[in-house]
């Protein structure tokens, strides 16, 4: 905890410094009030981002990044957030923040502040009869299509390195051996502690993943530009409509990806209401019908959604930990052992 204060404090510091030297070239005062946003502090990773309000009441966001240090990294980023931006500027309802100004060798970026709840949270409101849940996720799957852009090609799908990875946990775990961590952290330090929470059936999601694998080999997928890391906290509920944030893809990928990340990250945003009809997932029906609507494809009957929905299970699973660490996420645990249950059980009837 206190090494985190001291890392805001420093950042904070940092981006002071910096909005000093650059707020008059971009029209503004030097003084602002200053608000920490969001904070990443872990070893060899250290970034924040800030919001500054001027005298004259204009807010906007400014991002740091300490390290790693990746100046082409950082300039390919800013290259397609601008890219993105000016696409998706003539799109009624859907855009994504202007970049007011950015240096990639210092790994900081200015970008325009966007009000606004996130997207999980308006789904929440919704619940609540603030809002139309339908409507948000037709909305949401339009961003997506947006997103995913008129340059979609398709490419055969082989998921033979995924599955590779999938064995070798499936083995450690069964032999009581320290498992590699899930593939967004880092891949060269396992996970602390042994075993996992619910290990049977998190084997059988396992098991499902090669059957799945199997199916979708060879077949041919979306492929594209990605977004990375597009869930309902990444997504503002914005006056002028959706707003993306905080893309990470550097390159183009398969677009089921993104899919897949979306439905598995919502959290208890995207739980079904008492009573409702079930689709996908064990989703809403009319949740993931609505999305679907606006993406303008029928994604759950896609073999590498499928795929690609259940490796998200597995390196979720996977991120929560060891029983002792898990159990402090016990909703979301018993999330991904639903879902996983109910891939397995369409699976046996043949759906």
């Amino acid at each position: 905890m206190m090494g985190e204060l001291m890392a805001g404090e420093r950042i904070e510091r940092q981006a002071r410094a910096l909005w000093a030297e650059i707020a008059p070239g971009l029209g503004y005062d030097r003084e602002g009030r200053w608000s920490l946003m969001k904070l990443k502090s872990a070893p060899g990773q250290e970034r924040g981002v800030l919001s500054v309000t001027t005298p004259t009441g204009d807010r906007l966001v400014l991002k740091l990044v300490v390290s790693p240090r990746d100046p082409d990294g950082f300039a390919r980023r800013i290259a397609i957030q601008r890219q993105l931006s000016d696409r998706m500027s003539p799109i009624e309802g859907l855009f994504a923040p202007e970049v007011l100004w950015a240096d990639a060798e210092r790994q900081a970026v200015v970008m325009a502040y966007v009000p606004g709840p996130s997207l999980r949270r308006a789904l929440d409101y919704a619940d609540f009869g603030l809002g139309a849940r339908q409507d948000l996720l037709h909305r949401s799957g339009r961003l997506a299509r947006c997103l995913h852009g008129p340059s979609v090609t398709t490419r055969p799908f082989y998921p033979k390195r995924h599955l590779a990875r999938v064995r070798r946990i499936a083995e450690d775990l069964r032999a009581d051996r320290p498992l590699e961590g899930p593939l967004e952290g880092p891949l060269d330090r396992p996970l602390e502690g042994r075993g996992l929470f619910r290990p049977r059936r998190f084997l059988g999601l396992c098991a499902y993943l090669h059957r799945a694998g199997r199916r979708v080999a060879g077949q041919q997928a979306a492929f594209g530009f990605v977004h990375g890391d597009l869930h309902p906290v990444n997504v503002l509920d914005a006056p002028e409509g959706l707003c993306v944030l905080d893309f990470t893809a550097l390159q183009d990928g398969f677009q089921a990806v993104d899919l897949a990340c979306f439905w598995n990250r919502g959290s208890a945003s995207l739980d079904p209401e008492e009573g409702a009809a079930r689709g996908y997932g064990g989703f809403a029906a009319a949740d993931v019908t609505a999305f679907e609507e606006g993406y303008g494809r029928r994604i759950s009957a896609d073999p590498a959604f499928e795929f690609c929905f259940a490796l998200r299970l597995f390196d979720d699973w996977l991120r929560l930990g060891p029983p002792e660490r898990a159990e402090a996420n016990r909703p979301e645990l018993l999330r991904l052992v639903s879902r996983a249950d109910w891939l397995q059980d369409k699976e046996q009837r043949g759906a």
